[in-house]
């Protein structure tokens, strides 16, 4: 058996804010986008490899309680988180932690505008 990752999808309350703050905050293309009668879904990615996909979280019948107390974290590998850090606040996002300086990466975490988590890595290049 073997089980890989594809991409992690998050049920937005808000689909149509939520698609434009990933594709805004972190500079992220759509990949893949389908709407119908059941349901919506927008994959968001860079250079063509996914990033996250969202849904809106009606469409999948799910009801988010709070999402401050979600125990389920995007992470993703930055160049430049300060810059990263400065555009998720300018979308509406908020700063969270940091940033940080590490020996192999530098950190920080983010929110986006339901409040999800998103924590920032860069690794740290050896001169």
């Amino acid at each position: 058996m073997k089980v890989w990752m594809y991409n992690m999808v998050m049920h937005a309350e808000n689909y149509e804010a939520a698609v434009e703050f990933y594709k805004n905050a972190f500079k992220l293309d759509v990949i893949f986008q389908e709407a119908n009668d059941n349901y919506s879904y927008t994959e968001l990615g860079i250079d063509g490899k996914h990033v996250v996909g969202i849904t809106p979280a009606a469409d999948m019948k799910h009801t988010p309680t709070n999402p401050r107390n979600n125990s389920t974290v995007l992470q993703l590998y930055v160049e430049g988180i300060e810059a990263v850090c400065a555009s998720v606040k300018q979308h509406g996002g908020e700063v969270h932690f940091g940033p940080e300086k590490g020996q192999e990466f530098n950190y920080g975490g983010v929110k986006d505008l339901e409040g999800n988590e998103i924590w920032l890595f860069e690794p740290v290049r050896a001169n």
